[in-house]
Parts: structure tokens; C-alpha cells; sequence
């Protein structure tokens, strides 16, 4: 098994340790090596619980994430079948993915698109 040596551990500390291993029954080095242990496994499930919160963050506030190269392939599969710029047929691509329309005052967009892209005022409710 792997050693490890610590150096300059202040007094107070030690007597601590020596304290503790002897309340607890055993060496102090057994001492140690037990605290180092559950140390490790506490922060390790820490980080754990911190990670899982970041994770679900998005799902939380409602965020959904498309992948990247679906979404060009699907927007450049639409760019060639209308004639509009890839860049305006990316939107396109997020509101059909997302089943929401695309506001916009592009003519060339309105009419490629006529069941996805909608002028802002119609969009409007009563």
C-alpha cells in the first residue's frame, strides 16, 4: 500500500489525533487513515450531489438541448429545398423542433415556411 508522510503537523494536532485514537481503540495511524477515508468519500458525494444539481439544471428552468449536427443537417436539408440562407433556415429548424412558430418580418421566410414562420402580428393574441 501506498505511504504517505506528513511534515510541520502542528502539536495541537497531534495530540488531537492521539486523543482520538485512543478514545476510538486504535494507532493513530489507524486513526488517521480512517478520517483521511471518510473525508475522501464525504467530499466525493459532495461533488456527486453538485454535479447531479448541474446536470438537471437545465430540465429545471425547461431548457432542452438539440444536437448540433442533426440541426445543421436539418437546416441545410431545408436552405437546398427552398432557397433560403442556411442561417435564416436554422430558426427555422429550432421552432420546428421545438413545435413553437418563428416570428419574422422575412418575406423569402414567410412563404418557404408558411406552416412554421408567422408575422410577429399574428402571432399576437386578442
Amino acid at each position: 500500500m501506498p505511504t504517505i508522510t506528513v511534515r510541520n503537523v502542528p502539536p495541537g494536532v497531534v495530540a488531537s489525533l492521539k486523543a482520538l485514537a485512543r478514545r476510538h481503540n486504535r494507532s493513530m495511524e489507524q486513526e488517521v487513515r480512517e478520517l483521511l477515508e471518510g473525508y475522501v468519500a464525504e467530499r466525493e458525494a459532495i461533488l456527486d450531489r453538485i454535479e447531479a444539481g448541474w446536470q438537471a439544471q437545465p430540465r429545471r428552468l425547461g431548457i432542452a438541448s438539440i444536437a448540433t449536427g442533426t440541426l445543421c443537417q436539418g437546416a441545410l436539408l431545408r436552405s437546398i429545398e427552398s432557397g433560403v440562407a442556411v442561417y435564416d433556415t436554422l430558426f427555422v429548424e429550432l421552432a420546428a423542433r421545438s413545435g413553437c412558430p418563428l416570428a419574422t418580418f422575412d418575406a423569402a421566410v414567410l412563404r418557404a415556411f408558411p406552416d412554421i414562420a408567422r408575422r410577429p402580428r399574428d402571432l399576437q393574441g386578442p
